[in-house]
């Protein structure tokens, strides 16, 4: 018999493949005189391996992956087991021996120890022999993504890797492996280099960026060395970037000096007992310990970096998660090798203990160590608890009968209590989700008559609310264990072990306990009117009261988009709770719940208004309403089929933790929901999800919406994707659709939904073309299309969560829609069950930071037109943006600015700081009334504590910042040409903006802002008020109707000088500030100056034009007046600026102020006189062109001083007459 199936086995083997024939037509060779790749390390030390070679008569090689100071790694074919392999084919210097040596020593490890499966190990070793003198050990790794290495080797083939002659060989350049974009399980690879850890080693060590300080001074180094490794390399996974780089700006590469710097203005300077012991130490310090800081003999050395701290560049976390974190880097990360933590101190740091209390599967394993320990709990019974066996196979062996009872219809009270063991072995789940805490139905139960000890166990052991210490978590479950054991009569232990089922007897208990199951889920059960009726007969009406909800206890918000998904979230409820009060300036409509131990607000979309914008503020209002610390945005989307995706209709996508693509960024999600979302992953690779459960538990719940409204599976059938260059024909089905563009798809064996981890793109359209669709997916690596959630994310840290409705593309139908929203209400469900109460609450709520100067006005009017423009300019997003507002002083600059900035709060969560930029002094007291607020200590002075509010700000989520009065630009950025104010040197103080997370808006009467601190197109001009806008401010602040005004000539009798003392009256505004000049004519006279300083030719036109008409100025006269400060742009610019006729009004008073007013008067009447024509017919156009301003002129007061000029003018004036 065993030579037949010895035959047999040989008989279905596949035979070995061929080698494969490499063709050398258009192989792209390098230039011999280039060194590449191992040339740099000696060639002559690496075994000469050519691709189409074929090692150890097995293992053709197929291309190159790498190479490194000890190996070139190569891709191979196994063409026995007819699988791809990887070949790392060692130098000839003997550095393969303790590689060799590690991976034996692996090889035979502990299998079962958990950290074993992150290891990779070798699959064989051999010997290769060239030309008899060169010998080397080799290994090889199995490979597990077979398309991807299968992708590479045709690539090889149809585009061979450029490559050098040798003399005895070719050189490769190694091709790059196109990997997925996702992020996997870690794995431990390349022991080349590694050394045991109690081995003192003094060589160089380590990639350059994770080099720890003993091996960049070159002292010994040990086990230590690692630690450091570890401590940084955490830190970059953790935050996405590396915490130190050393890359050296003046050479443009890695250097151990720029290395040093970055490490001392974090860590400080390294302690002098250090320094000495490093033979590479007076490179950098001098024999006191001190910095060697560039000088003329060393003009490359690098200077030392501005201080900077840990809590500074970690971007992520907040309060206690970030303290925690940072903590544990720091006992990695210190200069002295002996004062870093060991890796077994490391395991109790609280970081991570505290991680491990709050991720279920953690629970689990410590549950299984404990139920090991005791006596009292049989295997059957651990397996049961974790998971690990059939709930019928227990039934069968215990209580020697066949229960199949739905456990919800227990839980209701809609059925006896014959199926009290199904039920328990959820027990610690469900103890753990349905959380009893009203005292009065525990009462009510205990004083119910006839209650015998194992049902007082039991109910004890039921109403135990789950522990946050992991050892008092699995002393519940080992209670809640024995106490169901007891009540059915099922004694653990040697003594029944061995005992055959029918032996096994119920107890009376069991037997006769015909009321409702009571004790699991209990406020469930007192909502369902069953419940209800079996409490009311144990104890008269009113002996128990429902628990109150206040709007503290609404910690997670969940927002839909269509009625149709907030339904199904409903419906998948726990508990209803009675809706709440919200904000009085909230129009958000709420429904409450209960799902687990966490309570939720349900907010949708208005009726009929789809996208970002919408979606953003609903989630604004939310959080103003409610203390949320993270949300789901559950709904339906548009699915993407790809290689790696074979997604169907219904079923889910949501994000990996990860990115977000051009229409936002969803990469703020808080710890504990990242949490959740692993340790769901993780269980859906050894469990799966149980969404048919969930599915089920809203069908219970809500019969009506499966049976009327379509909630459920709509069939495969259904199911149709076409080809993507193939656009739906009219009508609101498919019916008409040529079926032979439907793309042919495996059948899948059942219907249960699959969750998909990747990109969710989001926009404000729906996405409806299939080509688009494919072309941004392949991209952007999207799984799946929707609105509403870019923008979301920056003020509302949620996680998307979608069914899928449809493919994305032209042939949209609402058929699957209820079920699409059904199962993402369903993953939501299952999501919320794995994350920890302790995590919500944990969870910082963003302080919302205002500092405004003024309060709003509520007499503002009008600048839609602005506002509308800066909306487009600065959407609602947290990536970095800016714009500017500009225009003459007096126009509104600074009350559009504050108007916009309460717009601003209304739509979003986010905080806003007002700074004073007409000075370096006010913008230095602006700073430090953010640091005050913020809590930044004072101590710090002059740039300290502008960076310390600057790196402060960077780490809000969202924020708004206001530079108000920047009409001297100089004092930000240098500006050729540009003449700054102060007299003292400029520190440039834009280099203390905050740079990420926000947004900045200037305001300036300086038009050159644009092109300077903003780019061009992104300033907004401020003008006047246009005369239907000044009607409205008059009539809302007079309080009179404007035909009842006093008329125009009433108004105009005054005076010029009247006039200039009622503009120059101060009036007192409280949206203005006390500092500054609050009269009209002040704001003109500043408005001048600046004009004056910026341009001389601009100053010479507004004086001389003061004394002309204000309209109509022609080109020749404007010329005229700039003389020889003359340029063309300038004057049609400064013409511009100035025809108001305040600025006239404003110019001659401070001309006769500073009685210069009859030079530049003078000036007018002579150009006038020059440019006027004789009065001839011939010239009446151009007389009737300059007339207005001859007489503006001549009729000045002053004029009867100008018995030369004046006369001359007067007589051509009056030939045209």
């Amino acid at each position: 018999m065993a030579g037949l199936l010895k035959w047999a086995k040989s008989a279905v083997r596949r035979a070995p493949s061929p080698p494969r024939q490499y063709s050398n037509v258009k192989i792209p060779f390098i230039n011999p005189s280039e060194k590449v790749e191992e040339e740099n390390f000696g060639i002559e030390r690496y075994y000469p391996a050519h691709i189409g070679d074929v090692l150890s008569s097995r293992y053709q090689i197929v291309g190159k992956l790498g190479f490194g100071n000890s190996s070139t790694v190569w891709l191979a074919r196994d063409l026995q087991a007819h699988r791809h392999v990887a070949v790392k084919i060692f130098t000839n210097d003997g550095q393969d021996t303790d590689e060799i040596a590690i991976y034996k020593h692996i090889s035979q490890g502990n299998k079962s120890r958990l950290g074993y499966r992150y290891v990779r190990t070798a699959l064989d070793s051999f010997e290769l022999m060239n030309r008899g003198d060169i010998k080397s050990d080799n290994i090889l790794h199995l490979i597990e993504d077979n398309s991807i290495l299968a992708a590479f080797e045709e690539s090889e083939i149809a585009q061979p890797s450029p490559r050098k002659k040798a003399v005895d060989r070719e050189i490769y350049i190694s091709r790059t492996l196109d990997m997925p974009e996702s992020i996997g399980e870690p794995v431990l690879c390349d022991f080349g280099n590694a050394v045991y850890g109690t081995k003192i080693n003094d060589d160089d060590a380590y990639p350059d960026v994770y080099r720890c300080p003993e091996v960049m001074l070159h002292l010994p180094w040990s086990y230590s060395a690692d630690i450091w490794n570890v401590g940084v390399m955490i830190w970059d996974i953790f935050e996405g970037k590396h915490l130190f780089s050393g890359q050296d700006p003046n050479r443009g590469r890695y250097t151990t000096r720029a290395h040093l710097t970055e490490l001392i203005s974090v860590l400080g300077p390294p302690p002098l007992e250090l320094i000495k012991r490093g033979k590479r130490s007076a490179e950098w310090f001098d024999g006191n310990g001190k910095w060697l800081e560039p000088d003329e003999n060393e003009p490359e050395r690098l200077p030392l970096l501005p201080s900077s701290s840990f809590e500074a560049a970690e971007e992520n976390l907040n309060g206690k998660d970030k303290e925690l974190f940072l903590n544990f880097i720091k006992s990695m990360l210190q200069w002295e090798p002996e004062k870093r933590m060991t890796a077994r101190e490391l395991l109790n740091d609280p970081w991570l203990t505290r991680s491990q209390v709050t991720m279920p599967y953690v629970l689990r394993g410590g549950a299984a160590k404990a139920l090991n320990g005791s006596p009292d709990v049989s295997d059957s019974v651990q397996n049961l608890i974790l998971h690990h066996a059939s709930i019928d196979t227990f039934l069968k062996h215990y209580l020697g009968r066949n229960i199949n009872v739905d456990v919800q219809n227990i839980y209701r009270g809609l059925e006896p209590q014959k199926a009290l063991m199904r039920a328990a072995s959820h027990l610690q789940r469900a103890a753990a989700i349905w959380q009893v805490v009203d005292e009065d139905v525990r009462g009510a139960l205990e004083r119910s008559d006839h209650m015998t000890p194992e049902q007082l166990l039991l109910i004890d052991a039921v109403l135990t609310l789950p522990e946050t210490s992991l050892e008092k978590e699995c002393q519940r479950s080992i209670t809640a264990i024995n106490a169901v054991t007891t009540y059915c009569s099922v004694e653990e232990g040697v003594t029944f072990r061995r005992s055959r089922a029918g032996q096994l007897v119920p107890t009376v208990s069991a037997v006769n306990d015909k009321k409702p199951l009571r004790l699991v889920a209990i406020n469930v059960l007192t909502s369902h009117e069953a419940g209800q009726a079996s409490l009311a007969a144990t104890q008269p009406v009113g002996s128990f009261k429902m628990a109150t909800h206040t709007k503290e206890h609404y910690q997670i918000g969940i927002i839909c988009a269509l009625h149709t998904e907030a339904a199904a979230v409903i419906a998948m409820l726990d508990e209803r709770h009675p809706k709440l009060a919200s904000q009085k300036d909230d129009p958000n409509d709420y429904s409450f719940g209960r799902i687990g131990v966490h309570h939720l607000v349900i907010a949708c979309l208005p009726a009929g208004i789809m996208g970002n914008t919408p979606a953003t503020t609903v989630a604004g209002n939310m959080k103003r309403s409610f203390p949320i610390k993270f949300g789901l945005m559950v709904g339906i989307g548009g699915g993407v089929l790809s290689k790696k995706s074979d997604i169907r209709l219904g079923d889910i996508a949501t994000e990996q933790g990860g990115e977000f693509h051009h229409s936002g960024t969803l990469d703020k999600l808080p710890i504990a929901l990242l949490n959740a979302l692993q340790s769901l992953k993780i269980y859906d690779i050894n469990e799966g999800i149980p969404l048919e459960d969930a599915l089920t538990t809203m069908a219970t719940n809500k019969p009506r919406i499966v049976d009327e409204f379509g909630y459920e599976y709509q069939g495969a059938d259904e199911d149709q994707l076409f080809q993507s260059a193939y656009d739906h024909p009219a009508g609101e089905t498919c019916e008409d659709c040529d079926v032979k563009e439907v793309i042919e798809r495996k059948a899948w064996r059942n219907t249960t939904p699959r969750v998909f981890y990747g990109n969710i793109a989001s926009g404000n359209q729906v996405m409806k073309h299939g080509v688009t669709r494919d072309r941004i997916a392949k991209k952007e690596g999207v799984i799946c299309f929707k609105m509403e959630a870019a923008g979301l994310m920056d003020n509302f840290p949620c996680l998307v969560i979608r069914g899928i409705c449809d493919y994305a593309d032209s042939h949209k139908n609402k058929t699957w829609q209820p079920y699409a929203a059904a199962t993402a209400a369903a993953f939501a469900r299952i999501l919320l069950g794995f994350v920890e109460k302790q995590d919500v609450t944990d969870t910082p709520v963003q302080k919302q930071y205002t500092i405004l100067p003024f309060p709003r006005n509520t007499d503002f009017i009008g600048r839609d037109d602005i506002f509308q423009r800066l909306d487009q300019l600065l959407p609602l997003t947290t990536n970095y943006q800016i714009a500017a507002v500009w225009g003459l002083g007096g126009c509104g600059k600074t009350q559009t600015a504050l108007e916009y900035t309460y717009l601003w709060q209304e739509k979003t969560s986010g905080s806003v700081f007002w700074v004073r930029g007409d000075t370096e002094a006010s913008f230095s007291q602006s700073y430090s009334e953010i640091a005050k607020e913020a809590g930044i200590s004072l101590d710090l002075k002059g740039e300290d504590l502008l960076f310390a509010v600057q790196n402060w700000i960077q780490q809000l989520r969202n924020w708004l910042l206001v530079l108000d009065n920047v009409d001297d630009i100089g004092i930000f950025k240098r500006v050729y040409g540009h003449q700054n104010t102060d007299t003292s040197p400029s520190p440039e103080l834009l280099k203390f903006f905050p740079k990420k997370n926000g947004t900045v808006l200037w305001t300036s009467r300086d038009t050159s802002i644009v092109g300077t601190l903003v780019d061009h197109g992104r300033g907004v001009e401020v003008r006047g008020m246009s005369d239907q806008e000044a009607l409205r401010l008059f009539q809302s602040r007079s309080g009179t109707p404007w035909s009842e005004q006093p008329s125009d000539e009433e108004k105009f009798k005054a005076s010029e000088i009247d006039q200039f003392e009622l503009l120059d009256f101060e009036f007192p505004d409280v949206h203005r500030r006390s500092d500054m000049p609050n009269s009209v004519m002040k704001t003109w006279i500043i408005s001048m100056k600046q004009i004056a300083q910026e341009s001389q030719c601009a100053e010479k036109i507004l004086n001389t034009i003061a004394y002309l008409d204000n309209q109509g100025l022609p080109f020749e006269v404007l010329s005229a007046a700039a003389g020889d400060d003359f340029k063309k742009r300038e004057t049609l610019e400064a013409a511009g600026r100035l025809e108001h006729r305040l600025v006239q009004l404003a110019t001659r008073q401070a001309l006769t102020k500073a009685k210069q007013d009859s030079n530049f008067l003078g000036k007018a009447l002579q150009i006038m006189g020059n440019l006027f024509p004789n009065g001839t017919h011939e010239t009446w156009i151009s007389c009737r062109v300059y007339l207005p301003h001859a007489l503006k002129s001549v009729l000045s007061k002053e004029a009867d001083g100008y018995e030369e000029l004046a006369p001359g003018l007067l007589a051509k004036m009056g030939r045209y007459y």
